[in-house]
């Protein structure tokens, strides 16, 4: 199968081997390994550490780049050498999910070991698939496709499937260290094991709970944060942390969800996507099936009389939303309008009406999108809207 973003938990335990050995500060400037590495709109790549970038707090929007277009299939290091990238805020401001921040993370593990750019794969298979037990996981799409592999299938809200997708359909270096591996529910049932026996062959038992510990806040509900590779949340068992990661990919969706004080972790692996979460169905059931402590998931709503901290004028200097998005309070809705919005070929999309709380700070869009608000560093008052549009 296809796994999606729990590619990102192998980048984060590859990087975590070299801290093991000394190899490789977590707190250091990535700079300090890639010293060619520069940003495109005047902050200092000095201020990056490989734990912002593994943490998805380094201020990289989710997708600078097109991850599998003609001119991204060739080398990392080439890449982001030839492409200074842009940041949407100062390093530490925000949360934001970005695969290209994790395909960085791998140009810098390289440079850490001492490999060779390209190297992060091998890294990868030598320092956790191997110990780890994953035998058959790969980045190899060809390997993939010429072995017994899923076809993903794209669904509709009828049922029908309206495309398929093979290992080769969506492959190309940028995207192997975020989501590019293929494995078997077995593969990373081992990887699961590892991490609740608080480490083992492959990772020291520090370096197994530095990537579960919470590192920042993802501003969704309270207990939840985002470690190295991982979800750390206190939800739905308040008592005990979940951890867990998720993936999306065109055909299909996964999760790996783990109850590290019970000893549990479930896997699914779909080779479908559609409106239905089924691999979060799947993982639902299990946890209802084996963990005996009662549910409790914190409030995910607040009062509309506090929505007024969130209006204000917000701009997008590096999306698709435009300059002067305005959010405002109208009849007790929540309302954006992003008038100079446009889709990603440029054509003019704009984006006007009511938005949707999902989760305290977290909000859909009218077009679907997904939107938080973050304070500034010190706190107080939103100041910034962080789209993945």
């Amino acid at each position: 199968f296809e796994v999606a973003s729990m590619s990102k938990m192998i980048v984060a335990a590859t990087a975590m081997s070299l801290v093991d050995e000394g190899k490789l500060d977590l707190a250091a400037p990535i700079t300090t390994y890639v010293p060619w590495f520069a940003l495109a709109n005047g902050y200092d790549a000095s201020t990056i550490t490989l734990e912002r970038l593994l943490s998805h707090s380094a201020s990289f929007p989710c997708d600078t780049i097109a991850q599998c277009g003609t001119t991204t299939s060739g080398p990392r290091e080439t890449f982001f050498a030839a492409n200074p990238q842009p940041l949407w805020a100062p390093v530490g401001a925000i949360y934001d999910y970005s695969n290209t921040g994790f395909a960085l993370a791998a140009t810098v593990i390289e440079a850490a070991a001492g490999a060779a750019p390209g190297a992060y794969e091998q890294l990868a298979r030598d320092r956790v698939f191997s110990p780890a037990g994953m035998t058959t996981a790969t980045f190899d799409a060809t390997a993939a496709g010429a072995a017994d592999h899923a076809t993903g299938y794209e669904i509709d809200s009828t049922g029908k499937v309206t495309s398929s997708w093979e290992p080769a359909s969506l492959d190309c270096p940028l995207l192997h260290p975020p989501g590019g591996v293929r494995a078997t529910a077995t593969d990373y049932a081992h990887f699961a094991e590892m991490l609740l026996a608080h480490g083992g062959a492959g990772l020291t038992s520090a370096s197994g709970a530095n990537m579960e510990s919470p590192h920042v806040a993802i501003h969704t509900f309270a207990t939840q944060s985002y470690g190295l590779g991982l979800v750390d949340q206190y939800s739905p068992y308040p008592d005990h942390a979940s951890v867990w990661h998720d993936g999306s990919l065109p055909g299909f969706t996964s999760e790996m969800w783990m109850i590290p004080d019970d000893g549990f972790a479930v896997i699914a692996l779909v080779d479908a996507r559609g409106p239905e979460p089924i691999a979060d169905d799947v993982v639902g059931d299990a946890l209802g099936l084996f963990i005996a402590e009662a549910r409790k998931v914190p409030p995910l709503k607040t009062s509309p009389a506090t929505w007024s901290a969130y209006q204000g004028v917000y701009d997008d200097a590096l999306g698709t939303l435009g300059q002067g998005v305005n959010v405002a309070l109208d009849g007790g809705a929540l309302v954006v309008d992003a008038p100079n919005a446009t889709d990603y070929g440029g054509a003019a999309a704009p984006v006007s009406g009511a938005m949707i709380q999902l989760a305290v700070d977290a909000w859909l869009m009218p077009d679907g999108t997904e939107a938080t608000f973050f304070p500034a560093g010190d706190g107080g008052a939103p100041k910034y809207f962080v789209t993945r549009r």
